[in-house]
């Protein structure tokens, strides 16, 4: 194991290798501090805008930076309560982690507590010790828990807890979401370059395609799982990373380029995960022309904690992991 320094981050990247010296087959794995001198931020700084930044609930389900500007929908907007919500969570988390681990909490913190209350209230799960701090956070949210106005329309706890999750992961999108060019990577397209390193595995736990941008622009191929595009959409096949190819990508936790399609083939939906090779994923089309449906609205990747452990288990995780 031999940590290497990745351009100008400050994060150490482990290089596991093994073989000849002239012929090596190396491991690179990264996390998100390669991403800094891009310009992402940290976890922190996505925590902070999760709870105090301006977001806008969506007719599509998303949330959207910014205010919500026009006045008909500002009383319709779920932000305000969700990090009502969020925030009293956060309350409860910092004082654990303060002693667990010296610091305070943070979105994937947030993200697991707020999985958990509404898998409880969706019975999913079975699990006295959650019942009881359900219970005691549902006693203390019946403002956020209130009917909207104008519409009535009912605010459920298993609801809030619910789109919480939602509005965790569409900040995540929009932080991480970014068209600058990638930076201090170059030790990334130096070791495939390298005639010394016969196979070079990438795997990453960051959202990000920064080192799919970076390879790209360095005319160096790679496999991703992800084909040819059919149409407008290139699917995943697992079976490309069998191919005999030098440099390899695992996007063990997902991607902001990844999402879920479906169609109807031969009177059955069929759903299958894919990358547009444009930036509109509501309006795709294949090789025939036909429209393919973005089932979920936003990319897929994993946030929070140990329900991570679970969630490996579906998908292009499972066959990636």
């Amino acid at each position: 194991l031999e940590p290497v320094r990745l351009g100008r981050t400050r994060s150490l990247v482990p290089i596991f290798g093994f073989g000849w010296a002239n012929s090596m087959k190396l491991i690179l794995f990264l996390g998100s501090g390669v991403s800094f001198p891009s310009g992402l931020p940290g976890v922190q700084e996505i925590t902070r805008a999760l709870l105090q930044d301006e977001w806008q609930s969506h007719t599509d389900s998303n949330f959207y930076p910014g205010p919500e500007t026009n006045p008909a929908f500002q009383p319709l907007n779920w932000v305000p309560r969700l990090q009502v919500f969020l925030n009293l969570l956060k309350s409860y988390a910092d004082k654990y982690y303060a002693s667990r681990r010296g610091g305070e909490a943070n979105y994937e913190d947030l993200y697991y507590l707020s999985r958990q209350i509404a898998d409880e209230e969706q019975w999913e799960i079975d699990n006295p010790a959650v019942d009881m701090f359900a219970s005691e956070i549902k006693h203390k949210v019946a403002h956020p828990c209130q009917p909207f106005p104008i519409t009535n329309r009912q605010v459920t706890y298993e609801k809030l807890a619910d789109r919480a999750c939602d509005l965790i992961a569409c900040v995540v999108w929009h932080k991480l979401y970014s068209e600058a060019p990638p930076k201090g990577m170059e030790l990334i397209g130096d070791l495939a370059l390298a005639a010394e390193v016969e196979k070079l595995d990438i795997f990453s736990l960051n959202h990000d395609t920064l080192v799919e941008r970076h390879l790209s622009e360095q005319n160096i191929s790679f496999a991703d799982g992800f084909g040819p595009a059919d149409g407008e959409v290139r699917f995943f096949d697992p079976s490309l990373y069998e191919a005999n190819q030098k440099v390899k990508i695992f996007k063990l936790h997902g991607s902001l380029g990844w999402f879920r399609f479906s169609k109807t083939v031969g009177g059955v939906n069929v759903g299958r995960y894919g990358i547009p090779t444009h930036w509109d994923h509501w309006h795709c089309r294949d090789a025939q022309g036909n429209w393919i449906q973005d089932s979920e609205g936003k990319p897929i990747f994993l946030a929070g904690t140990y329900n991570k452990i679970f969630d490996y288990n579906y998908g292009p995780f499972a066959e990636m992991h």
